[in-house]
């Protein structure tokens, strides 16, 4: 009689498939808490003696008009006396611009620049902020994805924590702004898979070649980021972010990388077709391009999210 089909290799199956759950989410589920302990980063609640020192936060947007109202008043609203927001509408289709400049209300600190086509060799995002930084007056420079929403204080701790490290770059982990369904369900769980891969120990390390950041929200020190060739030095990368943390370490810049669920919040994808097509694009590289992990991550959202789901409509 063969086994496959009877009661008891069901039962073997399904308590095996189950177990297997428990453990992987288990281990998520403990190891959160004790991630990054060691590097986090604080809210500062009161002004900071930096008498001078000017803050350019620079924004690319490219079809955001979903998110680039809530995000352009939420970067007004930092708590820093000298500060200036550059938006790049990077040829957008939809009213990212106007939006944009709406959001402002004439505020005299939002400069809203109209995007041009990249040059050869440039990816459509790094050269929006390369354009931005060539605009911006500051001397920190904050460069800030068009789907966060920045905490009022987030500004100010930055500088606080750069200034007390001598950081030429810092960067950090927010937290996620889920809504529907399969935000929920994808979006943590492979979130945290890519954090997990992080060694925030060896990252924040000075005399370690290896290096992190979040593209999210990233801040530099200006006269270092031209030191590097600014952007330029990752025109063509898909992880401009983590190539731009490289740059700065090869050239002996120390850099910082901070978890800090409190500074902003970020609204990734909307729908499944987006979470899974922005994931495939850069889920490997931002593991390290390490195939053990990759299959391993591939593996966690099959079995861990995907194909519970799937039994269900089944």
């Amino acid at each position: 009689m063969s086994l496959w089909g009877s009661p008891m290799f069901s039962a073997i199956i399904g308590a095996s498939y189950l177990g297997l759950l428990t453990l992987m989410w288990a281990a998520l589920w403990l190891g959160i808490p004790r991630w990054g302990k060691g590097w986090r980063l604080e809210r500062v609640g009161e002004p900071l003696p930096e008498p001078g020192l000017k803050v350019s936060i620079c924004i690319p947007a490219r079809n955001e008009a979903d998110n680039i109202d809530v995000c352009v008043r939420a970067a007004l609203a930092s708590q820093w006396p000298d500060l200036e927001v550059i938006v790049v509408d990077d040829r957008s289709d939809d009213d990212t611009g106007r939006i944009a400049k709406e959001a402002g209300q004439d505020d005299p600190r939002l400069r809203v620049i109209q995007g041009t086509e990249p040059p050869v060799g440039w990816s459509g995002k790094a050269w929006a902020l390369a354009r931005a930084s060539g605009e911006a007056t500051g001397s920190v420079l904050v460069f800030l994805d068009a789907d966060v929403r920045l905490h009022p204080d987030t500004v100010r701790s930055f500088v606080r924590e750069a200034t007390t490290h001598r950081l030429a770059l810092l960067s950090a982990f927010g937290s996620w702004e889920l809504v529907h369904f399969w935000e929920r369900a994808l979006i943590p769980a492979v979130g945290w898979l890519i954090r997990g891969s992080v060694n925030l120990d060896v990252v924040n390390r000075p005399g370690r070649v290896e290096a992190f950041a979040n593209g999210q929200l990233i801040m530099v020190d200006r006269l270092a980021y031209e030191e590097i060739g600014g952007h330029a030095v990752v025109r063509s990368q898909v992880l401009d972010d983590v190539r731009l943390a490289e740059a700065f370490k090869r050239r002996g810049h120390p850099i910082g990388l901070r978890s800090a669920p409190w500074s902003f919040q970020v609204r990734l994808y909307r729908s499944l077709s987006e979470i899974i097509a922005g994931y495939a694009k850069n889920l490997y590289e931002g593991m390290g391009r390490r195939p053990a992990i990759g299959l391993g991550a591939i593996l966690f959202i099959m079995v861990g999210t995907l194909f519970p789901f799937l039994l269900l409509l089944a």
